[in-house]
This record gives structure tokens, C-alpha cells and sequence, in this order.
């Protein structure tokens, strides 16, 4: 049985003002400017490239399959007190941005990107981010805020670590670390 699909294709906000809506199969974003909010998705989300460089919200939004960003620019992706089971990057350059209570537990990069952390909480934000080995070797990656860990599979030019620290730093491909912020722990398997 083919998997329910909605398109949000306009601009503007979707989503009840309060309590939620359930959402089954998955919900695809095809324009700029829109603002989801009070929602769960029981599939997938996937930001499309119609999105462009401009901006979607995500307010309160649980995505329960994996949330997929193929669209977006360097203001752009902005995840407020939202829960994603696992996130996929493949846009070169958006910027991610998770504040207040947002849960991002997987976060698979496929291009560069900037993630920002700024959640209220001590855990959350990107839990744990995993460059991919697909990367292109001239993808540059931007860390902001705290990160508990992150698995450098792919080769990449440079991971700026802005601020913020990492906790654990697992680097399994040669890779090029600079930047203001902290690495607390950096593992590095034996590269052959």
C-alpha cells in the first residue's frame, strides 16, 4: 500500500494554535516561508528543493521517521521545541538552527552545513551528528554550541567547531578541526 503523502506548497503557517495534529505518512515541503507547528509526523519530512535558500520553521513538530533537508539557506532550517528521530542533510551551505527543548537524536550530513545549537536544556540539541562518507571533500562543516558527539566517517575540508564544545570527537577519515570552541574528547581510529 502506497504511504500517504501531503505537500505543503505555499507559504504560511500550518498546524493547529494549540494541542496537535497527527499527520500520517509523510509530509514533504515545497515552498519558502512556511511555519509548521503543533504537529506529528508519523513518516517522513522531507524539506524539498523547491524550498530554495528560504527559511521553514518547525514549532513543536515530532517527526517519527526521518526528516530529510534538501532545500534551504544560510538564514533557514530553524527546529524549535521539535523531536527528530533522525535527520538527513543534503543541501550545501543551509544553516540549522535547533533552540528551546528540540531534540535532534541522529543528525547524517551528506553536504556541508552550519548547525547551531542554542536549546535550553543541558541535553538535546544534536545528539549525535555523523558525517557521512559520501561528503564532498570540499564540504565545509560548522558546529555551533554543544554537541555530545560527532563521527567523522567522510572526508572533509574543514569542521569548524565555533563555539560551544564537542564531547566526543570520533574521527575516522583525515579531517581539518578549527575554530573557538572545545573538543573534550577526540577518539581517532586507526586510519589506514
Amino acid at each position: 500500500e502506497s504511504v500517504q503523502e501531503t505537500v505543503l506548497d505555499k507559504p504560511g503557517i500550518y498546524g493547529p494554535e494549540e494541542g496537535t495534529e497527527t499527520i500520517k505518512g509523510n509530509l514533504i515541503i515545497k515552498s519558502e516561508d512556511i511555519t509548521l507547528q503543533n504537529t506529528v509526523i508519523s513518516g517522513d519530512l522531507i524539506i524539498a528543493e523547491e524550498v530554495g535558500d528560504g527559511d521553514v520553521t518547525l514549532k513543536n513538530v515530532t517527526v517519527q521517521g526521518n526528516a530529510i533537508v534538501r532545500g534551504g539557506g544560510s538564514e533557514s532550517i530553524n527546529l524549535e521545541d521539535s523531536n527528530l528521530a533522525s535527520l538527513t542533510v543534503s543541501k550545501e551551505g543551509v544553516r540549522i538552527v535547533a533552540s528551546g527543548h528540540t531534540r535532534v537524536t541522529v543528525t547524517t550530513l551528506e553536504s556541508g552545513a552550519i548547525l547551531v545549537s542554542v536549546v535550553e536544556t543541558d541535553a538535546g540539541g544534536f545528539e549525535t551528528v555523523t558525517i557521512s562518507k559520501e561528503i564532498p571533500a570540499e564540504a565545509k562543516i560548522i558546529l555551533d554550541g554543544n554537541f555530545a558527539e560527532v563521527n567523522v566517517k567522510g572526508t572533509v575540508a574543514e569542521i569548524e567547531i565555533a563555539s560551544g564544545n564537542v564531547k566526543e570527537l570520533n574521527i575516522e577519515a583525515p579531517v581539518k578541526v578549527t575554530g573557538e570552541g572545545t573538543i573534550l574528547n577526540a577518539n581517532r581510529a586507526s586510519l589506514e
